[in-house]
Formats: structure tokens, C-alpha cells, sequence
């Protein structure tokens, strides 16, 4: 059984491990990360409203096309009747009055449907700078989670590079640690989530915060194996 006066080599590696626990947490807690959200957020309800726009005008391109089409199916109908005036082809005068009633019709809803398409593009303009305006604030948005990911990289890149430093001060301090009491260490971190190792400080426990009873804080000093110098509120080892 290793010496509960060993237990002090434990605590540079404590610091450590503590150290790395935090760096971690920062990596997965970082500030911009809240910001890129935002801002993928904003992006996201931005293509909404693109999609909104983009089907509005689609319906009027639609509505537009349809009204050219009908008014380009009326002139061609108008124009064989018109020709079918001139060339001499219809003799009977009522026969001619009656092509003549129908041209008027047809060049009246020709005009109809020709006014309804060019009302339809003067629609669609302030659509169409609508679906600009949107466009341009999408980008605006993706530019700045372009700008978000860039400076994420950064501070993730930094990040893994203060854990490398401590991994490697880490492996030197656990060098100088008795292999049962690491091992002892090891198992107490994973059993308590992190801290293992603490100093007592007077009748205050460094892991938990808490005061020991007097009678509990004299056991941890004059303990002989490091399982009776426990913390009774956290359970982690306390070395004196």
C-alpha cells in the first residue's frame, strides 16, 4: 500500500488534470460558439423568407406567362381572321359581319390580356427588390458565420495547444507519482467526476469548500493509508 505521505505528489497532477478539465470545457463552451448559433439562426429564418419571396414571384411569373400566352393565342386567331378579311376568300356580307364582331371581341380580350401581363411585371418589381434585399442580408449573415467559423477555428487551435502543454507537464508529474497511488488516483477521478485529491486547510476540505468536523480533520492528519484520509462530504483524498 503506498504511503498516504505520497499522496502529495498527487496534487501537481490534480492541478493539472483540473487545468485540462477546464481548458476543455472552454473549447465546448466558447462564447462565439453562442454567436455562430445566433447567426446560423438568423441565416435560417433569412432562407425562409428567400423561399417566401422567391415562391411569391414565381406565382406571378406564372400568372405573367399565362396572361402572354392567352393574349399571343388570341392574336393568332385574331390575325387568320383578319387576313381571312382581305383576301377575298369570304364573300357572303353576313359572314363578314359576324368575322368582324369576332375580331373586335378577340383584339379587346387580346388588349386585356396583354394590360393584365405588363400589371403583373409592374408587380413583380417590388418583389424582385424585395428578393434582392433579402439576398444581400443573406449574405451578410453568411459572411459573418463564415467570420464566426474563422475566429472558432482560432480559438479551438489555442485552446489545443494550451491542453498539449499541460498533457506534457501532466506526464512528468505523474512520473514522479507512486503507481499504486496513481492508480488509486485514477479510479477516484472517474468515480468522482474530477476532483480526487485536495488539501486540507485547517478544517476546510479544498475539494468540496466544506468545513470537517474537528474529530474527522484530526483523523485525515494522523491517517496511516490514504483511503482513511478521506473527505466525508465529497469523498476525495486529503492530504494535510
Amino acid at each position: 500500500m503506498a504511503d498516504v505521505a505520497q499522496m502529495r505528489d498527487l496534487l501537481p497532477v490534480q492541478e493539472l488534470d483540473t487545468r485540462a478539465t477546464q481548458l476543455r470545457y472552454r473549447r465546448e463552451h466558447l462564447d462565439l460558439r453562442v454567436e455562430l448559433k445566433s447567426a446560423q439562426g438568423e441565416l435560417a429564418d433569412q432562407v425562409k423568407v428567400l423561399e417566401g419571396i422567391s415562391a411569391e414571384l414565381k406565382e406571378l411569373h406564372k400568372a405573367q406567362k399565362e396572361a402572354e400566352d392567352h393574349a399571343s393565342l388570341i392574336s393568332d386567331r385574331a390575325d387568320a381572321i383578319d387576313r381571312s378579311l382581305y383576301d377575298g376568300s369570304v364573300k357572303d356580307p353576313k359572314e363578314l359581319g359576324s368575322l368582324q364582331q369576332e375580331l373586335a371581341q378577340l383584339r379587346s380580350n387580346q388588349d386585356n390580356f396583354e394590360t393584365r401581363a405588363l400589371e403583373i411585371m409592374e408587380e413583380a418589381d417590388p418583389v424582385l427588390e424585395r428578393l434582392d434585399s433579402a439576398r444581400e442580408s443573406a449574405s451578410g449573415i453568411e459572411g459573418r458565420i463564415g467570420d464566426l467559423e474563422a475566429r472558432i477555428t482560432v480559438a479551438e487551435a489555442e485552446i489545443d495547444a494550451e491542453l498539449a502543454a499541460v498533457a506534457g507537464e501532466r506526464s512528468s508529474a505523474a512520473d514522479a507519482v507512486d503507481a499504486q497511488m496513481l492508480e488509486l488516483y485514477e479510479a477516484l477521478r472517474v468515480q468522482l467526476g474530477g476532483i480526487a485529491v485536495a488539501e486540507l486547510t485547517g478544517r476546510r476540505c479544498g475539494g468540496c469548500h466544506l468545513e470537517l468536523p474537528s474529530a474527522q480533520a484530526e483523523q485525515v492528519r494522523h491517517a496511516t493509508e490514504p483511503r482513511s484520509a478521506v473527505c466525508p462530504d465529497c469523498g476525495c483524498l486529503l492530504v494535510a
